[in-house]
C-alpha cells in the first residue's frame, strides 16, 4: 500500500477510502467524520491492500481521548465542535448528560441516590415546548415558576384553575385587572365575600344594579363622612311589611311601622310650605 508523499491538496492524493462503521444501510446508519490529522488503522478487504479500508481511529499522546484514569467511570461521546453525550456509571451517582460546548444548552438525567433530577436548560437562548395534541404536566410536590420579564398565556378554548384543598392567591405590585368580553361572575359557595380598598371604591353599571341579602341585613356605613342617596328619577324606600322603616338622629326621626302608622318625633317640628293640607277622619291633640 503506497502513500502519496507529494504536496497534493487534502482529499486529492488518492481515491477515497471507505470507513468501517458499526451500523450502516440504505438511508440509515452511524457516521462520525474523521478530521485532518486523525490517526487511523487501515486494512485491506480480503487481505488485498489494493482495496483499502479504514478500520478505525486511534488516540495518541497528541490526541488523547476525553476519558482517562481521572474519569474512568465516564462514557463520553464528544464531537470536534464540543457537542457531547456523557454517561456516568459511578455507583450512586449515575447520570446522563447531553450538552453543547460550554454546557450552555443541556439535558441532564440524574439518578443519584441523593435525589433524582431531570434538568433541561438554555442559559443563553430560547426554550420551546410544543405539542400538536395534549400536554400533561403533573407535579407530586410544590411547583415554582419565576419569570424575569413579562408573562402571557393565550388559550383558544376555556381555562379552569382550581385547588382541591388550599387557597388561591393572586397579587400584583401595581394594578390588577380582570376583564370579560361578556359576563363576569364572582361567587362564594359557602363562606362570605369581602371587597376592601385602601382608598376609594367605585362600582359602576351600564344598566341596572342590584344589591340583595336573602337571609341577613344590609348595612351602608360612612364612619367619618356623608351618606348620600341620589336618583335622576324616582327614589323609593320601601318595607315589605315585616318590620319598621326608620329615619332618625339624636332621638328624633320618622318611623313607619308594619301596620302603616307614621310617627314623627322631635324636640321641635316645623312644617313650612306655601300650602299645607291635613286630612283625616279624626285629628287629635294634647
Amino acid at each position: 500500500l503506497g502513500f502519496d508523499g507529494a504536496d497534493h491538496p487534502p482529499a486529492e492524493a488518492s481515491h477515497p477510502v471507505r470507513l468501517a462503521t458499526p451500523y450502516a444501510g440504505r438511508d440509515h446508519g452511524m457516521h462520525f467524520p474523521l478530521h485532518d490529522g486523525t490517526e487511523v488503522v487501515v486494512g485491506g478487504i480480503d487481505g488485498g491492500l489494493e482495496r483499502p479500508l479504514i478500520l478505525g481511529a486511534l488516540a495518541n499522546p497528541e490526541q488523547p481521548l476525553p476519558v482517562t484514569d481521572q474519569n474512568a467511570s465516564e462514557n463520553r461521546l464528544r464531537t470536534a465542535a464540543g457537542n457531547e453525550l456523557l454517561m456516568v456509571d459511578t455507583r450512586g451517582e449515575e447520570r446522563i448528560e447531553l450538552f453543547n460546548r460550554d454546557r450552555a444548552n443541556r439535558l441532564v438525567l440524574d439518578a443519584a441516590e441523593a435525589g433524582h433530577r431531570v434538568e433541561l436548560v438554555s442559559e443563553q437562548g430560547e426554550l420551546r415546548l410544543e405539542a400538536a395534541q395534549q400536554m400533561h404536566i403533573e407535579v407530586g410536590g410544590n411547583s415554582d415558576i419565576e419569570v424575569g420579564g413579562d408573562s402571557e398565556t393565550r388559550i383558544q378554548g376555556a381555562q379552569r384553575l382550581s385547588t382541591r384543598e388550599g387557597d388561591i392567591e393572586t397579587s400584583a405590585e401595581g394594578e390588577l385587572r380582570m376583564t370579560a368580553g361578556q359576563a363576569l361572575h364572582l361567587r362564594s359557595e359557602e363562606d362570605g365575600m369581602q371587597l376592601s380598598a385602601g382608598a376609594d371604591l367605585v362600582a359602576e353599571a351600564g344598566g341596572s344594579a342590584s344589591l340583595q341579602a336573602r337571609d341577613g341585613d344590609v348595612s351602608l356605613l360612612a364612619d367619618n363622612g356623608r351618606l348620600s342617596l341620589s336618583a335622576g328619577n324616582t327614589l323609593s324606600l320601601l318595607g315589605e311589611g315585616g318590620g319598621q322603616v326608620q329615619i332618625g338622629q339624636a332621638g328624633a326621626g320618622l318611623e313607619i311601622d308594619s301596620s302603616g302608622n307614621v310617627i314623627i318625633k322631635g324636640a321641635s317640628i316645623k312644617l313650612n310650605a306655601p300650602s299645607i293640607t291635613v286630612k283625616g277622619s279624626s285629628i287629635g291633640s294634647n
